[in-house]
């Protein structure tokens, strides 16, 4: 583009538009024995060494293959716009059809499939994603647990139709936290007291429980006016208060886990759950 030359030539526009619109208007009510006004003098520009730019813009190309393989599409060939607002794509059932401005950021793949809004919602979108599932009796861990062997064990195979992991030995205020009373939770969130322990991630849901769950999650979803980042305490608060549900307390004191929040925190796992330190504690 030659900036030097588009300034030049607006400039001379605007004052040649301006002075014939002058002479315009005095010719039309002027006497014709009055001698016509001088000439507007066009205003001389400096010569203003501006030099020509010529800028092209790249735009990367974001592509999710990940995303075009579930829909049996070659890769990029997903329309701008289809992923939120169709039903489905290529004939295949679009999990992400319908979803409020701002709920899709935790969890960077559910039921195996990619969640490209990763970062930019919460925990609760991505199990919105995985609802479906949520029409039986399920166990969820979150994924960055790490739990020894005979722990694992003892809680997949836990009698009880519903139940919420917690430590009892980790007694911080700003930690998720469980209450539990008459052998039943009673309470599951932040900023409240007293409490028996911190949430360790892990729950256990009948099918009634996890039905109960995707329901009172798919309405607040729908509402929209979500902030980012939440959590689902009010959805385990409903299915205590609202729905009648109880939940078993299991207790993670005494065994070997770790909830991997740094790096650091990988080495420690390692050391906690590793053969060795089950055979250190006998």
């Amino acid at each position: 583009m030659d900036i030097k030359k588009l300034a030049a030539t607006t400039a001379m526009t605007g004052a040649l538009g301006l002075g014939a619109l002058g002479m315009g208007a005095g010719l039309a009510q002027a006497d014709p024995v009055v001698p016509l006004p001088p000439p507007i003098p066009v205003p001389v520009l400096p010569d203003v060494n501006v030099p020509d730019l010529d800028v092209d813009v790249d735009f990367p190309d974001v592509e999710f293959p990940e995303i075009d393989y579930y829909f049996g599409l070659p890769n990029g060939h997903i329309p701008p716009g289809q992923l939120k607002n169709a039903a489905s794509i290529n004939g295949v059932r679009n999990p992400f059809y319908g979803i409020p401005p701002g709920q899709l950021k935790k969890m960077p793949s559910v039921n195996g499939i990619v969640n490209p809004f990763f970062d930019i919602t919460g925990i609760n979108a991505s199990l919105w994603f995985a609802r479906e599932s949520f029409d039986r009796p399920l166990m969820m861990i979150h994924g960055d647990l790490v739990l020894a062997d005979d722990l694992a064990a003892s809680l997949i195979g836990a009698g009880s139709e519903s139940l919420i992991a917690f430590d009892s030995t980790i007694r911080d205020p700003k930690e998720i936290n469980v209450a539990v009373a008459d052998g039943r939770v009673t309470r599951f969130g932040v900023n409240y007291s007293p409490f028996s322990g911190s949430y360790a991630g892990a729950l256990k849901l009948s099918e009634r429980a996890a039905g109960a769950f995707a329901e009172t999650l798919d309405r607040r979803v729908r509402r929209g006016f979500n902030e980012a980042r939440t959590y689902y305490f009010f959805v385990i608060r409903t299915l205590i208060d609202d729905y009648g549900i109880t939940f078993a307390p299991f207790d993670f004191a005494g065994h070997r886990w770790q909830e991997i929040d740094y790096v650091q925190d990988v080495a420690a796992a390692r050391a906690k759950v590793s053969e060795r330190a089950r055979v250190d504690e006998r």
